[in-house]
């Protein structure tokens, strides 16, 4: 009775209809009597078009084992693939592309499978189809509409997600790929750039195109790129990524697509400059600078790229946030330089205050301050000057001549290895009073009593031959190097004091005299002769045996007094190192306790040896001793 509307019952018709109904048995039988199984009715419909609009995935099955034509189209241009698209039939869909059905086979409005899919809201046959290779996702139709315009003209949320992901999947690999063009394409059929792509986990469009320059500029010409995008499990922006990867040319795109320039890496509250002056990244640096970084920002260790600059030694880094007028952490800068031995970047962060003379200011009330020290020459108060705790030095009856020497060494001398002079009040009357830093760790001689020490071996070594070798260079000799001259401070500074007794190496009438302190005095000084900087080696090697040992010097000799100081002056004994000590911190030690001066290494050569030996430790039996 529905002859009127598909056609005479003749066997090809017999068969669509038997299609239409899944009846496999009749088809079958149709088949085998010579039905023409590309035959189609009045509308181009073949009994595979008719079995796939149902449904039937066995007539299906049946009909491309008969060999139908996979790819026939009806008077509208449909497939059987465009079939199963419109009406969701997912299994029918896995058939015909399992026999190399056309995923990019277009009807009259120029719709493709998976537009049909879309168009209809079917999410699970449109997760088969975007698998499947090939150029569909950016097809458009004669409208301009491509698949994700029309599943969002419909509302169908589900198709959406679908294929944004696999718009985002092809993205990853076309950027992986260097494939510019095919991500102008898949941008143009609304790629996001603010999705992870299932390339290197999760990595967004952004981070993922660092590396290919063309890519990136793709993504940046589109008009809805989030420039400072990052992923759930990433939290990293592309400018950061850029930064860490040192891709200069990166780091100046996003910046000029306006990405924020101090956007933080929630994981370690570093910024762009943060990270770029810990990897010393000179030019990422001044692009970040030139866009306005905030160079005081700290990270959630509390350092600012000022200081991660100097902790990692990158001089020029250094250099350029000084010139931004990056001065607040100055201090704490130069601190990290010490203590990680980056004594060029120390020499740049020094920058010591001018000494204050006041001839006319009140003395510094002494008469309830706390002794710190009584010396040969002078005495040391712990007191009150302007607000600040300091260290105040008075000269006692004798030591008025040594108190001039001594500021005018340290005038002379403006090193930060060494403890600075910040005022002398009335420097021409019988009673001056000099005022220093005071230094709340104690000496090194106190410290080394403790059965805990909290700053590294290394780093008093490494500091003590630097001193030195700044006096040196200033042809200034110390003459009194030992332990109780080498002050600390809680927050791990060390700074050699006390140069009471110090001489210019020039002023020969001076340095005859055996000045110094006798256990660790140099053979030579207790000659009475000439001597120069190689006493102050000889006192610093002394002070290697006190950081390996913790004890006095000479605490195990059998000679005691003048008969100890007569067998130092003979070469006959020095003082010894602890067994656990390390081969390279001996042999420093050895050479510097030489007999003859000039086979002892010079400040510089031990500054040398030191700086190689930075993250080794100075004993065998821990690592605990480590510049670190």
């Amino acid at each position: 009775m529905f002859e009127w509307l598909f056609g005479s019952a003749d066997p090809t018709a017999l068969l669509v209809s038997a299609a239409r109904a899944g009846d496999t048995t009749e088809a079958s039988a149709l088949l085998r009597a010579g039905a023409n199984i590309h035959g189609a009715n009045k509308f181009g419909n073949t009994a595979l078009h008719e079995a796939a609009y149902w449904g039937h995935v066995e007539m299906v099955a049946l009909l491309l084992a008969s060999g139908a034509n996979v790819d026939c189209a009806n008077e509208i241009g449909w497939t059987p693939l465009h079939e199963a698209g419109r009406m969701g039939h997912t299994a029918v869909a896995v058939s015909l592309l399992a026999a190399s059905a056309s995923m990019d086979h277009t009807d009259k409005d120029g719709w493709t499978p998976l537009h049909q899919a879309a168009w209809y809201g079917h999410a699970g046959t449109a997760s088969v189809l975007v698998a499947q290779p090939g150029d569909v996702l950016c097809l458009c139709d004669h409208k301009g509409r491509s698949v994700l315009d029309l599943a969002r003209l419909r509302h169908h949320t589900t198709v959406v997600d679908v294929i944004q992901r696999a718009l985002a999947k092809e993205l990853g690999h076309a950027i992986e790929n260097g494939n510019a063009m095919r991500v102008r394409q898949l941008l143009t059929a609304g790629a996001s750039t603010a999705k992870a792509t299932e390339a290197r986990a999760g990595t967004s469009p952004l981070v993922l195109a660092l590396r290919h320059w063309s890519c990136l500029v793709q993504l940046l010409k589109h008009p809805n790129v989030e420039v400072d995008f990052a992923t759930e499990g990433d939290a990293m922006t592309p400018l950061l990524h850029a930064t860490s990867m040192g891709c200069k040319a990166s780091v100046g795109l996003l910046l000029l697509a306006s990405a924020n320039v101090d956007a933080i890496d929630a994981a370690t509250g570093r910024t762009a400059l943060c990270l770029a002056a810990t990897h010393g990244h000179v030019e990422i640096v001044d692009l970040l600078l030139a866009d306005g970084a905030n160079v005081d920002h700290k990270d959630l260790t509390g350092r600012t790229p000022l200081v991660a600059a100097s902790e990692a030694g990158h001089l020029p880094v250094v250099r350029r946030l000084l010139a931004a007028n990056e001065t607040r952490c100055r201090d704490a800068a130069l601190h990290v330089a010490i203590a990680r031995g980056h004594r060029d970047v120390a020499a740049i962060l020094y920058a010591p205050l001018p000494v204050r003379s006041i001839p006319e200011a009140p003395w510094i009330d002494l008469s309830s301050a706390t002794l710190l020290g009584d010396g040969s020459y002078g005495v040391v108060y712990k007191a009150l000057f302007q607000g600040a705790v300091v260290a105040v030095k008075i000269p006692k009856a004798h030591g008025l001549a040594s108190f001039h020497c001594e500021v005018a060494a340290m005038t002379k001398c403006r090193s930060p290895y060494v403890l600075p002079l910040l005022a002398v009040i009335h420097p021409t009357s019988p009673t001056p009073q000099m005022v220093l830093p005071y230094m709340d760790g104690g000496s090194l001689r106190s410290l080394l009593k403790t059965s805990a020490f909290p700053i590294s071996l290394w780093r008093v070594a490494w500091v003590i031959a630097n001193a030195l070798l700044d006096l040196h260079t200033m042809q200034i000799l110390h003459r009194d190097v030992k332990s109780d001259n080498i002050l600390l401070s809680v927050d791990g500074r060390v700074l050699l004091s006390d140069l009471g007794v110090a001489r210019e190496v020039l002023d020969l009438s001076t340095l005859t005299n055996g000045v110094g302190t006798p256990y660790w005095i140099a053979p030579e000084v207790f000659e009475g002769g000439h001597y120069d900087a190689a006493a102050d080696v000889y006192s610093f090697g002394v002070v290697l045996t006190e950081l390996s040992t913790r004890k006095m010097p000479y605490w195990d000799a059998a000679l005691k007094g003048f008969a100890l100081i007569d067998a130092v002056r003979a070469g006959e004994v020095r003082p010894t190192l602890a067994t656990d000590c390390a081969d390279w911190f001996r042999d420093l030690t050895h050479r510097c306790l030489l007999h003859d001066p000039k086979l002892r290494p010079s400040a510089s050569d031990i500054v040398a040896l030191l700086a190689h030996h930075r993250d080794s430790s100075v004993s065998t039996r821990t690592a605990s001793d480590a510049g670190a």
